[in-house]
This record gives C-alpha cells, structure tokens and sequence, in this order.
C-alpha cells in the first residue's frame, strides 16, 4: 500500500482500543500497514491541550513560540485554542490574553470533546520537556492534525519527520518555524481527495 500524499512527510499513528478482542497493551512501531480515511481540517487551526501541573508540559515552549509567531505578517490569520489546567495555567498564558486570535479555555475535556476539536483544527501543538509517549498527540495524529513537538526523551520512537514535525529540546523558535512551514505549504497537507494516509501501529496482545 502506497502513501499518496505529495512526498510521505505526514503519516500518523492509529491508537486502537479494542477491549472485545482481548488488546491490552498497544505500542507503536514501524511494522503493519493499515490505511485510514483522513478528515478535512482547517490548515491555520492550531490546537493546544495539556495539563499546566508542571513545568515538564512545555506549556511555556507554546506560549514563546506563538509570541515568536505574532511578529510575522500572517501572524492574524492563524487561530489558536489552548485548553488545559492546573496551578501555572494563568502563569503561564498571561502573556497571550491580549490577542484576539487566540482562545483560551481553563478546564479539562471528556474524550468525545476531543475529538470534536480534532476534526475542527489541522495543527496539534505539544511541546514537552519529558514524555514517556504522548497519547494525547498520537490521538490528535490519528485524527489527522499534524502534530508539532519537540525531540526529547521517548518522543522519537514515535514521531519522526515521516508522521510529524520534531525541533529539539527547548526551540521554540523551532515550533513557530514548524507552523509557519505548515501555514505556507498547504500541500503538505493532503488534498481533500488524497485521503488515504498510511498509519503504523503495532498491538500486543495480552492473553488473559
């Protein structure tokens, strides 16, 4: 089976959750081919969801590259959600309150109101400083955002330049570079006809 986007750049994980067939465990790995039916998105939706509990989410990463971004001359055409919680959250976000492309929402989401906002944004922005995977940004991947995310930790065994956009540790200027790419490339997303992308997913299975 064939990736039919333009040059292979964007191929995202599939997070499968099958309790009826005895799945427990899933890991991702670059071995079985499965093909998907992709979304449509809006390519300057930018969406942000992470805990503000600690420093090791990166939530001030995103909030240095949006600053990063706000002195381009595209900068207003973007639209911005970030959603979250915890004790840094107003910390954190005060340096954005002023714009007005950009939605702030203090709460935590129930699945189903993820994946709503997955099907309303194109970009999934997850900086992080320490991640043992990133479900949440696998998920996002799967449901066809292009996630945005820094190479640290355990975070290469699951994206790399074939399923997402990696900077390293720190860069934030990276992540703003990464949007703005994606912002400037539109064909980097897949045309609304080329919707079949090519997921890697490996199960284990667990004998019960």
């Amino acid at each position: 089976m064939e990736n039919k986007s333009s040059n292979g750049v964007f191929k995202f994980f599939l997070y499968i959750n099958n309790k009826e067939k005895n799945f427990k465990q899933y890991q991702f790995i670059k071995k079985c081919l499965i093909s998907v039916i992709r979304i449509p998105f809006g390519m300057a939706g930018i969406l942000s969801i992470r805990p503000f509990a600690s420093k090791k989410y990166a939530n001030d990463l995103t909030v240095k590259a949006i600053l990063e971004l706000s002195n381009k001359s595209f900068f207003k055409e973007l639209e911005f959600l970030i959603i979250g919680d915890g004790e840094l959250f107003e910390e954190t976000l005060k340096p954005l309150r002023d714009f007005k492309n950009i939605t702030i929402q203090q709460k935590f989401l129930q699945q189903e109101e993820i994946a709503k906002l997955h099907r309303e944004y194109g970009i999934f922005l997850n900086p992080t400083r320490m991640d043992s995977q990133g479900v949440s940004r696998d998920e996002a991947g799967s449901s066809g955002l292009v996630p945005v995310t820094n190479r640290v930790a355990a975070i290469p065994e699951f994206v790399d330049e074939d399923c997402g956009i990696l900077v390293e540790a720190e860069d934030y200027v990276g992540l703003a570079n990464a949007i703005e790419f994606l912002y400037k490339n539109p064909k980097e997303f897949l045309k609304p006809k080329d919707r079949e992308w090519i997921i890697y997913v490996t199960i284990k299975k667990i004998t019960i």
